[in-house]
């Protein structure tokens, strides 16, 4: 069969994401498909620079020699005066041999350039926003003697619920090895098993109970939180989660003759045998949870004391005239109508007409609140304290923390930047949140985005199939 990778269940996406480093950073920061402590992206062949390019800006550096000095791949060419731009070869000069006299032990650096797909670039994403990008977690089945734990979530706890949450593991191996023997922390006395985003057989109920399910903790989270307004038994969202992996409905939630376009974001052409890393698509290696960037963003939407809801979103000038148009129909409309209205455009036909009508000249700030929870619902930070729940702790650490970390309680973290309700400028929140997605400085939150949509395409296989699985489990449980 050959080398063949695993996915998280819930965002589709391989655990096995690699990174190259830049210059100057430790060598810590840098790691191949198989994450371990000194695993890297080799650069052994001279190939492993043609998709860069003698503009990219990459060296190699060389781990046996450990020497502090990188090295260009390429020679200097003497330059033709006569060619164009366009008939340049940007491998020109590409060293052929250019590790002569150096062992295997050759490390791609990533220059500005770097469009390499064996790994993220350093200099595309920084190593505090892929904080347990290979981090996974599994849902293991119980055994006849199993018993609740004290750090048990409330699901694990149910006698009905035929699974328990794993510790974590940082290292997914090939689907031909991918059995685990051990993970951190050991819960419930694990023992070895199979972990697989398919469930082989799963649908003749023969072999799911040989599998385990693996998927990212944050995007459990995620999950969690997206199944809330979905169902009204507290467990079904689980239950029906490990149902929809167990059946393989998968493949008609996001293959290739699904109803929809895929896995949300087209990540789907990105899964060969090896995850290609595409330049551009560094977000979806992006933690979810924990975003470096989003505490600034929300704080300069905080205002020094409580705003009204109904406040101007804008500063006009004094003498701006809100006078209506001859013609403008909009002005004849109640206040209420006329918000209901903006609620179902988009911003950009806000903007346009704001330009043409003096009645959307000034905005409450509530519109911007409603726009906020309407087409960023994945936005948790502005739910209301009551609908706050701390994150677990595992979904807050990796496999390589807590074995090298000292002995700390596990007790659950509350979310991080929560917003003030009373003191958010929502206008200045929502553009702010929408620019760091769009300009690469929320990566975190772009990819939370991501995963939410597949997550409700989940939930809506899940619904729809409900009834039907419902029936197979009492007819398994009947025939156990």
């Amino acid at each position: 069969m050959g080398y063949s990778e695993i996915l998280c269940t819930i965002c589709g996406v391989s655990f096995n994401i690699a990174r190259i480093r830049r210059e100057g950073e430790r060598k810590s920061a840098a790691w191949g498909y198989y994450k371990h402590s000194d695993s890297y992206v080799r650069a052994e062949e001279p190939d492993a620079f043609e998709y860069c390019g003698n503009k990219s800006g990459c060296t190699y550096y060389s781990r046996e020699l450990d020497d502090g000095i990188y090295r260009s791949p390429w020679q200097e060419t003497e330059k033709d005066e006569h060619a164009g731009d366009e008939d340049a070869d940007e491998n020109a000069g590409l060293v052929s041999e250019y590790q002569d006299g150096i062992d295997e032990n050759v490390e791609h650096i990533a220059g500005p350039g770097c469009n390499s797909d064996n790994g993220y670039s350093g200099w595309s994403i920084s190593i505090e926003e892929m904080q347990g990008c290979t981090t996974f977690q599994c849902f293991v089945r119980k055994r006849n003697d199993w018993k609740p734990a004290s750090d048990d979530e409330d699901f694990e706890q149910d006698s009905s619920f035929p699974m328990y949450l794993s510790g974590l593991c940082d290292a997914m191996p090939d689907r031909e090895l991918g059995n685990i023997d051990v993970m951190h922390p050991m819960r419930h006395d694990m023992q070895s098993h199979a972990t697989d985003d398919i469930c082989w057989g799963g649908g003749s109920g023969e072999n799911d109970h040989f599998y385990s399910m693996p998927f990212h903790p944050s995007c459990l989270e995620i999950y969690k939180r997206a199944s809330r307004t979905w169902f009204d038994e507290k467990q079904d969202h689980m239950q029906g989660l490990l149902d929809w992996w167990r059946t393989g409905a998968s493949d008609e939630t996001f293959g290739e003759n699904s109803p929809s376009t895929g896995r949300c974001g087209g990540i789907g052409r990105l899964h060969q045998q090896w995850w290609c890393h595409e330049t551009g698509t560094e977000y979806i290696a992006a933690n979810p949870l924990f975003i470096p960037n989003l505490a600034k963003v929300i704080a300069d939407a905080t205002t020094p004391h409580p705003i009204d809801g109904n406040s101007g979103a804008f500063d006009l000038p004094a003498n701006t005239n809100f006078t209506p148009s001859p013609g403008d129909l909009f002005a004849t409309l109640p206040a209420e109508l006329r918000l209901n209205i903006l609620t179902e455009l988009s911003s950009e036909d806000i903007c346009s007409l704001r330009l043409v009508s003096r009645s959307f000249r000034q905005l409450p700030l509530s519109l911007y609140h409603e726009m906020l929870m309407k087409n960023m619902d994945f936005f948790w930070e502005a739910w209301p304290a009551k609908d706050q729940t701390p994150y677990p702790y595992l979904a807050t650490t990796t496999a390589e923390k807590i074995q090298n970390g000292p002995s700390v309680p596990r007790d659950p973290v509350p979310v991080p930047n929560q917003l003030d309700l009373s003191r958010t400028d929502w206008y200045k929140l929502y553009y702010g949140l929408r620019r760091g997605i769009r300009n690469g400085e929320l990566k975190g939150l772009a990819n939370r985005s991501r995963i939410w949509e597949d997550c409700e395409s989940i939930l809506e296989s899940i619904v729809e199939h409900w009834d039907e699985w419902e029936e197979e489990r009492g007819a398994r449980k009947a025939n156990s």
